[in-house]
């Protein structure tokens, strides 16, 4: 069995923080940050803020960044712990994978390869979990984007009454 996979979703004004790897300054958390501190530090560790799955997430599960505005995963990490922090908030220690991280920064996973919108952190549908499954097996080859219904052969059912 595979590991669950989460996707955190990331606003482009980010409303939380992390420290900058190159700077050592705690700068508010925006993908190009995120993926910058990966690249620089192929062993980084870092504790992210979550507020839902703190109960089901564990040890081994994989973490995707999904960044809101761009609709498109730009991160993965395993899952190292989730903790609660002193505030009564939890915290999932994160380890990033480098190299599936900087496959991403190439070509990111757009929303439209695994169709799935989070809102918050969530599990991944079992359809996403497979499509990033795969992805990650085949060292990071783009999947096939995901067929768009074709109208016109509906429409063509529909009047010959095959619906």
């Amino acid at each position: 069995m595979s590991a669950t996979h989460w996707l955190y979703p990331m606003s482009p004004t980010a409303d939380f923080w992390v420290e900058d790897a190159i700077t050592g300054e705690r700068v508010p958390a925006r993908i190009d940050v995120v993926q910058r501190n990966i690249q620089h530090d192929s062993g980084l560790v870092e504790a992210w803020e979550i507020s839902s799955g703190y109960k089901s997430m564990k040890a081994d599960d994989l973490l995707w960044v999904y960044v809101s505005g761009v609709q498109e995963l730009g991160a993965v990490g395993e899952v190292r712990d989730v903790t609660p922090d002193e505030y009564g908030g939890w915290l999932a220690h994160v380890a990033w994978d480098q190299s599936a991280t900087l496959r991403l920064i190439e070509e990111p996973l757009h929303r439209n390869v695994f169709l799935q919108k989070p809102q918050s952190i969530q599990r991944a549908n079992a359809d996403t979990a497979s499509i990033l499954d795969d992805w990650l097996a085949a060292g990071g080859d783009p999947p096939i984007e995901a067929p768009a219904p074709d109208v016109t052969s509906l429409l063509d059912e529909l009047a010959d009454g095959g619906i």
